[in-house]
């Protein structure tokens, strides 16, 4: 069989590093988070569709501070979603430096350790007062979270490229409070297709909670 996806994964990189090379790096940089931000809650209204309300680019301030990509209220639940588009550097054949770079690429801004420690951030300040307000980037308040209200609270973290099995088990790399759950890590391709999935095996938001 012809190897489809090695020819796929080819032109990716080459137009990937052209856009890199060209004038036009900035706002492909900023294009590409946005898209990966649009396309996350999209995917996720397939699968709460009106039963969840949705918040995107949301503060912890009214001077936009502590932004956060998507935050989804679901009955007594909060999901807590934060999207990372960075591009994964290849790893060098020697093990060790090879190691070097696959970590700094998980705790860079745009890896999953900023995505969990942003996530966390918020969680533990909702859990420390009795009501939160959230607000816009305007400074207008556009939701009020309250403390006793709330079931449960789950952190996502969504990357527009695999991490592999570093995603998959966290527990590799990822530093957190002894306490604390592990969040859920999922690239954007894979989250697409495990949500069609749910969506044509006819389960509901329950049934993803459940899996969390």
């Amino acid at each position: 069989l012809f190897p489809y996806t090695t020819l796929f994964r080819s032109i990716y990189k080459f137009i990937y590093e052209a856009l890199e090379r060209s004038h036009a790096k900035l706002s492909f940089y900023q294009s590409r988070d946005r898209e990966a931000e649009k396309q996350t809650v999209d995917i996720f209204k397939m699968l709460f569709k009106d039963k969840g309300e949705f918040f995107t680019s949301i503060y912890e301030t009214p001077k936009s501070e502590f932004e956060h990509d998507c935050i989804i209220k679901y009955k007594r639940d909060i999901f807590i979603i934060e999207v990372k588009a960075a591009k994964i550097k290849e790893p060098f054949r020697d093990p060790e430096k090879s190691f070097v770079r696959i970590l700094r690429d998980f705790n860079s801004e745009s890896g999953i350790q900023k995505a969990y420690d942003q996530a966390l951030h918020l969680k533990n300040t909702i859990l420390l007062k009795e009501k939160t307000s959230l607000y816009n980037k305007a400074g207008a308040p556009i939701i009020e979270l309250v403390r006793d209200h709330i079931r449960k609270i789950y952190i996502i973290c969504i990357t527009a490229e695999s991490f592999g099995i570093i995603a998959s088990n966290l527990s590799l790399l990822l530093e957190k409070p002894a306490l604390e759950d592990y969040p859920w890590c999922c690239n954007l391709y894979d989250l697409d297709s495990f949500f069609d999935g749910i969506n044509y095996l006819g389960l509901q938001v329950e049934d993803f909670i459940y899996y969390l």
